[in-house]
């Protein structure tokens, strides 16, 4: 039985409809739907679980991945109940979905989906449809200002997207990346900033090109036992800072100055750390804070044992990738740990947040591992 209904629908291709799907809805689709045709994203947010639990039902598994499997969904649930979110169970769904997945190649038609998802809000924003093309406000006290969105929420969305974009055509393409798509992802981002005006897009975009440069022409730099530990404990440092520099707020003079640096990011942060506190499993009013210390927004939203899993999953990854040369998983976990220093959204939801599909090829890996 299991044979003659994947004849009909091959479990991979169904995952990969499923991907493409949903990172359409995640780059802006959604919101283009919602405000400039009046059509809920919910009827293809159910498609993509049903292809999805699919793929899951319709694959073998070794007892190992059985009790990750079971785990992590018994966590997604967990978290279903409490905070009636439905991120960390997508984000399960799609990790369980990965299994015999090649994500190299995968990126690749994620990539195209996402591109033709970020031109078609841009250019239905000119022609007035979806969000505002552009916002005047007094972004940063200093006075009024017109920044362009371009049919995404803010002009810092719209950036970080454009970084996201950057780092799926990395994903996709890295083995083929030389000196001249390096130009252009530099000049790429050059000018999305010249719209945006978002310094932390613009920074997190040269790091990505800076890191490019650095593994494709510096290669002898990067495979000494110095880097690798740099690395490493370049995003323990993150992850310590993003906490500390929250939860120390007020009682550290230098962090009034830091706090200034970030425009406000961790005052704002510390006021939702205060008023919440942290939990085991998360709080469904961090909605309503503005936190865009993505590390304590995690910390805060999810609660601390979706955090410390997440963490642990992310530093296995990111051992395998230094231990066996995938020198495109570290760049992209280095890009995003910056990033999610300033920006609440950048961890949360798998596909958005690029490095988190890698955590899948780490739970079969064993598998993998022993055929090669």
């Amino acid at each position: 039985m299991r044979q003659k209904i994947c004849a009909k629908l091959d479990p991979a291709k169904a995952a990969i409809a499923a991907y493409c799907l949903l990172i359409i809805l995640y780059y802006g689709m959604t919101d283009l739907l919602r405000v400039g045709f009046n059509i809920s994203s919910a009827p293809f947010s159910l498609l993509v679980y049903a292809l999805l639990s699919y793929k899951i039902v319709m694959g073998r598994y070794e007892k190992r991945e059985w009790a990750v499997g079971i785990l992590l969904l018994l966590m997604s649930f967990i978290s279903l109940y409490h905070l009636r979110d439905t991120t960390i169970f997508t984000n399960v769904l799609v990790l369980l979905s990965l299994k015999n997945i090649d994500i190299e190649r995968m990126l690749k038609p994620l990539f195209w989906c996402a591109l033709a998802c970020y031109v078609a809000v841009i250019l239905c924003s000119l022609a007035g449809i979806g969000l505002p093309m552009s916002m005047t406000l007094d972004f940063r006290g200093a006075g009024e200002e017109t920044r362009y969105c371009f049919g995404y929420a803010h002009p810092n969305s719209l950036h970080l997207f454009s970084v996201r974009l950057m780092c799926l055509y990395a994903g996709a393409y890295f083995r083929k990346i030389n000196w001249k798509h390096i130009c252009g992802l530099a000049v790429f981002n050059c000018l999305v900033f010249y719209f945006t005006d978002s310094r932390t897009g613009v920074i997190c975009g040269y790091i990505l090109v800076l890191l490019l440069l650095i593994y494709r022409y510096f290669s002898r730099l990067v495979e000494t036992k110095l880097w690798k530990i740099g690395v490493l404990a370049g995003i323990a440092a993150i992850i310590v800072f993003g906490i500390l520099s929250v939860t120390l707020y007020g009682r550290v003079g230098i962090l009034d100055i830091v706090n200034r640096l970030f425009t406000g990011r961790i005052k704002l942060a510390h006021f939702a750390y205060t008023e919440m506190g942290i939990s085991w499993w998360g709080n469904a009013a961090a909605g309503s804070y503005i936190i865009d210390n993505g590390i304590m927004g995690m910390l805060l939203q999810y609660g601390l044992v979706p955090f410390i899993v997440y963490w642990l999953g992310t530093f296995l990854v990111l051992w395998y990738a230094l231990k066996n040369g995938k020198h495109c998983v570290t760049i992209l976990m280095l890009v995003f740990g910056v990033y999610a220093l300033m920006e609440g959204s950048v961890l949360l939801k798998i596909f958005r947040n690029i490095p988190m599909i890698y955590m899948g090829e780490k739970i079969f890996s064993v598998e993998a591992e022993n055929k090669e």
